[in-house]
């Protein structure tokens, strides 16, 4: 990922020297489960091995690898070659009864547990302060629009409660995603343990907090990683839609959200007046990102017999990339919720200037209930809504409501305020999710 896009915490894990120091304590823990059978396999050797651990400079020892791998047109055999280097006749159990990809593809599942962590941490900050958002717009009324269209009246804090709900079960996926990529293998060239036991296998793999895969091949299985990227691809789509609303909100005829705008900040090169919402289309576009890497994980599942490499070089690019994008595009969207303008008395405008006549469907089912067909109704109230000459009251008074609805009862139906007085129930239903994510 070029730097504009990485964060702090994807950057340490997934540098380079980050990689190699994982493969070592890949490495390590197959070797410490291996010490009670295997001759020569001492404490004091796994001790030494330890200290290794701590005193190499992973920086130096990553130059050294990508010096050797230009020899060896091999990482790993670059990367063991640079450890005898560094362990002498130490490093001579380093490996044994192992693949590449024994180390590599366990070394990836630990890096995608702490990465995640990380992850998670910033997905339930962006669900916090959305929550947050909710409440503090509970009641607070606006105007709904379907197909970029006025509809009928509901509340911010309303229209907010359906994204954290997404959000929320945005993360639940990501989370069982993320659980079902926590395994690794150490079974050995096409998984049969032919020089290594299950037993060591499982044993070595719990002290990394991992799970041994199923049933390996050469690898584990691609379909775990193409299902993580798609819960990805999920709450990309999340964050995509509440960006979306946001820029839309933002729209010059609407104004009733503005992105945040900081001092000596500018819109436009050519447009001092200019104030554009520049995070909310970033994140619009940098989800798309997100979605491509899924098809790219999708098509990674499908290799050649017990493995070939052409899942490898994807695999060098997206599982960084979409680790740096997401925490950044979270962090990014946190930080809009906790700094944006909310403009009610704009909501309040908007909604008067829409008038009456948004509660078309209200008069259509009190007209209903008073006996009227609903065929006959809707077009007594669609020709009263339609008449742009008049006011809706007026076109309805003229279309005959009164010989069906008194002044009082049609009274009651210009309510808006009674059109969401079910607000409380979606306000209890959120609550309890929020409540399991953020509080359990």
């Amino acid at each position: 990922m070029i730097p504009r896009y990485q964060t702090a915490v994807m950057r340490t894990w997934f540098s380079d020297h980050t990689k190699y120091q994982t493969w070592f304590m890949v490495e390590l823990a197959y070797l410490q489960t291996l010490s009670d059978t295997w001759p020569g396999l001492d404490n004091a050797l796994l001790e030494r091995l330890h200290a290794h651990s701590q005193s190499i400079d992973w920086v130096q020892f990553t130059d050294k690898v990508m010096r050797y791998e230009q020899e060896t047109r091999h990482d790993v055999i670059a990367f063991l070659k640079a450890l005898e280097d560094e362990l002498g006749n130490d490093s001579r159990f380093i490996h044994m009864g192992l693949t590449s990809s024994d180390i590599v593809d366990t070394a990836w599942a630990v890096v995608f547990k702490n990465a995640s962590l990380a992850l998670d941490k910033s997905i339930k900050e962006t669900i916090w302060a959305l929550w947050q958002q909710a409440q503090r717009h509970k009641g607070v009324m606006c105007l709904g629009r379907t197909h970029g269209q006025a509809a009928e009246p509901t509340t911010f804090g309303v229209k907010l409660l359906g994204h954290v709900a997404e959000f929320i079960r945005g993360y639940e996926r990501f989370r069982a995603a993320k659980d079902a990529c926590l395994v690794g293998k150490l079974s050995g060239a096409v998984g049969v343990y032919a020089l290594v036991e299950p037993e060591i296998e499982q044993q070595a793999l719990a002290r990394l907090g991992l799970h041994a895969e199923t049933v390996s091949t050469q690898v584990v299985a691609r379909d775990r990683h193409a299902a993580f990227f798609a819960s990805c691809a999920v709450l990309a789509g999340s964050i995509e839609r509440l960006a979306v609303e946001i820029r839309l909100l933002m729209h010059g005829q609407i104004k009733e959200v503005s992105e945040p705008f900081f001092a000596h900040q500018k819109g436009s090169s050519a447009m001092p007046h200019k104030k554009n919402p520049i995070i909310s289309e970033n994140l619009t576009g940098l989800m798309r990102l997100i979605r491509s890497y899924s098809l790219a994980a999708f098509e990674n599942q499908a290799l050649w017999h017990e493995r070939d490499i052409s899942h490898s070089s994807v695999e060098r690019v997206i599982i960084p990339d979409v680790f740096h994008v997401l925490d950044f595009a979270f962090t990014r969207l946190t930080n809009l919720l906790n700094n944006w303008v909310i403009d009610t008395d704009r909501m309040k405008a908007n909604l008067d200037d829409a008038g009456d006549v948004l509660l078309s469907q209200s008069v259509m089912f009190a007209l209903i209930k008073k006996g009227l067909l609903r065929q006959e109704a809707y077009d007594l109230v669609q020709k009263a809504a339609l008449a742009g000459h008049i006011d809706f009251k007026t076109a309805l008074h003229d279309a005959g409501i009164a010989q069906h609805l008194s002044s009082s009862e049609l009274l009651q139906v210009f309510s808006a305020a009674k059109n969401v007085h079910h607000e409380q129930v979606l306000f209890d239903r959120v609550a309890v999710l929020v409540e399991g994510v953020l509080v359990a």
